[in-house]
């Protein structure tokens, strides 16, 4: 394979930053907020990941940086930082090998639940302190809120274009969603009922070894969050695949966890999962904001702009019934956490 014509200047910035002489450089599949160069230095696999300006206070670059040192440092399963270059937003940071997993069973869910679980042995660390709220955190329900209307508008600003977006948001998803989001608490959660979460988080961003266990990867969203958020996006995320039995290991393990430091976890399970799964028909409709999709061309991740946005339109209207299904019926939330005997 070989590197665009674009982006030899960030092979150049690759040499300087490992200290040695590289070869055999491509692009490679990446998120689509970054650009991931596989070079090979001294004879190693070496990840350099670009990450584009971003925005706000939650700097993606940053966090990243000391999430993977400090689950690197601990001997969770995540690649090892080798060094880095802020003025140019670039990591390098070891290469792993393996593929993406097809499909996300109740190994792979297991799997799932130890790495969150061993991920709150490290929260008494010095280094822990350092992390603010994870992007999109909702440490009180009024956050999930705020959350919710605040993608609304921003989807709202743009559908006037889309007569199609402008149809689901106005005439299904919006009286869908009436009533829903009035009168929610305010309360902060207490800290000793956060954990730290990597946010972004499922099978979506997990590579299989070859010795056939899982590495993680991605953790620019990584922070302090509400449990049931960690657990809820690891279950309904689009990406995630998880069927009754995964989705029940993965329960069984995270849900006595937290609930054994946090009193009303489970019931903020249940009262917040509806929720939740609103705001993601509203992230799955992301690839309609002008600046996702940059963000996605920037990365090299960019395809059929309208193709990509009736698939998505129609994943979120199937996420959609899943939650109104939800919000119908206790059986049908208790089956989509797998809870009770339903």
């Amino acid at each position: 394979m070989s590197i665009p014509p674009h982006i030899p200047s960030m092979i150049e910035l690759g040499k300087a930053l490992l200290g040695c002489g590289t070869d055999d450089a491509a692009q490679v599949t990446g998120g689509g907020n970054n650009k991931i160069l596989r070079v090979r230095c001294g004879g190693e696999a070496v990840a350099l990941k670009f990450h584009d300006a971003g925005g706000g206070r939650h700097d993606r670059f940053e966090v990243e940086w000391q999430a993977m040192s400090l689950m690197s440092e601990a001997g969770l399963p995540v690649p090892r930082p080798l060094a880095r270059d802020a003025a140019s937003r670039c990591i390098a940071y070891q290469w792993i090998d393996g593929r993406r997993p097809d499909a996300c069973g109740p190994a792979e869910a297991e799997a799932l639940a130890a790495f969150l679980l061993a991920l709150q042995d490290l929260r008494d660390l010095s280094a822990a302190a350092r992390f603010g709220p994870a992007s999109a955190a909702t440490l009180s329900a009024a956050a999930v809120a705020r959350q919710f209307h605040g993608r609304l508008r921003r989807l709202h600003e743009v559908s006037a274009g889309d007569p199609a977006l402008a149809a689901f948001l106005e005439q299904e998803l919006t009286p869908a969603a009436a009533g829903m989001f009035d009168g929610l608490s305010a309360a902060t959660l207490p800290p000793a009922c956060q954990i730290l979460s990597p946010s972004d988080f499922g099978i979506h961003n997990c590579l299989r070894r070859h010795d056939g266990g899982l590495a993680f990867l991605d953790f620019e969203y990584f922070g302090w969050d509400d449990p049931v958020k960690a657990v809820i996006d690891a279950l309904l995320h689009p990406g995630g695949g998880m069927g009754a039995e995964a989705r029940a290991r993965f329960l069984a393990m995270t849900v006595p966890a937290f609930a054994r430091h946090d009193p009303g976890f489970e019931e903020r399970l249940h009262r917040l999962a509806p929720l939740l799964g609103m705001i993601w028909c509203l992230i799955i409709l992301n690839e309609f904001l002008p600046e996702f999709w940059e963000r996605r061309t920037m990365a090299g991740q960019a395809g059929d702009l309208a193709a990509t946005q009736a698939g998505q339109l129609r994943k979120a209207r199937e996420k959609l019934a899943q939650v109104t299904a939800m919000c119908a019926d206790p059986a049908c939330l208790a089956a989509a956490l797998s809870l009770g005997n339903s």
